[in-house]
């Protein structure tokens, strides 16, 4: 019972674990991905007044491209006019992209999807600009894939930790909540008070206590009759069987006269026939 107890808690404990974990991972990377949604955003607005005021030209003197970051400018026919990361030359039309077409139709575009030139997961925010131009701004989300492959060590190491500590916690308390019913009193097992949910087995135990002490009582007395019939047969069956024998005993001893042999003749017959009696009553009793 009790390693069945600890080994069902740990699996409970273990699923938990891995559908709270689980959960979490999934929150903290949709909460991750709205934020770098709403960061290339702002970003990229930025990024259009500063175009804006100072032509395409200052993307080429200024270096605004971060890490993962990517800037594209992109004409109407979708032509790429610059790019911070892959020479313009080397890239071919935009014309087919979904965030280049919502932006020249909605003003403003995104698309969440795998990079052809890049081979990464990549965010695109795309914004049509007052000359036309379609600016594009975009950032991979390889660091928050990074993010969550660095925590799966900690991840685990936490689920080691907790398993442990749940072992020894579960083990403790499963001693003490099976210490009462180890030490129920099997003979008067209603005298403690045990958990609710075993009273009715004990109020079941009781009950055939006492129908076992009703029965070994019986047993008692019956054994007490056994041993005072037994008494009572040895005694019966001894007066006849002392009278043949000294009847008998006598007559061997050529003791009686010859006409007293009739007489105790039909003695010894008396009593054999009372012990025959006696025996047969047994046997019938029996």
């Amino acid at each position: 019972m009790k390693k069945k107890i600890i080994r069902n808690t740990l699996v409970i404990i273990t699923l938990v674990m891995l559908v709270t974990f689980s959960a979490v991972t999934a929150i903290m990377y949709n909460h991750a991905v709205n934020v770098l949604m709403r960061t290339v955003a702002d970003e990229t607005r930025m990024i259009q007044i500063a175009v804006e005021h100072n032509g395409s030209d200052f993307l080429k003197h200024v270096n605004l491209s971060g890490e993962s970051q990517r800037i594209t400018l992109i004409d109407p026919k979708g032509n790429i006019i610059y790019d911070t990361d892959v020479d313009e030359d080397a890239m071919g039309s935009h014309a087919e992209r979904p965030e280049f077409i919502q932006a020249l139709n909605e003003g403003v575009g995104k698309s969440l999807r795998d990079s052809d030139t890049l081979a990464k997961r990549v965010f695109y925010y795309a914004i049509l600009m007052e000359d036309g131009n379609v600016l594009r701004v975009s950032n991979t989300i390889d660091s928050i894939y990074a993010l969550m492959y660095d925590m799966i060590p900690h991840l685990l190491t936490l689920v080691v930790v907790i398993v442990i500590l749940s072992v020894i916690v579960i083990r403790r308390e499963t001693d003490r909540m099976i210490r009462p019913i180890n030490e129920i009193n099997l003979d008067h097992p209603l005298e403690e008070s045990t958990y609710e949910e075993l009273q009715p087995l004990l109020n079941r135990m009781d009950i055939q206590n006492k129908r076992i002490h009703s029965q070994m009582e019986e047993l008692k007395a019956a054994e007490g009759m056994r041993r005072e019939f037994s008494a009572n047969v040895s005694h019966e069956l001894k007066t006849p069987l002392m009278a043949i024998s000294g009847y008998a005993e006598i007559i061997s001893c050529n003791m009686v006269r010859f006409e007293d042999i009739p007489e105790f003749a039909g003695r010894i017959h008396k009593e054999a026939t009372r012990m025959t009696q006696l025996i047969e009553d047994i046997i019938h009793l029996s």
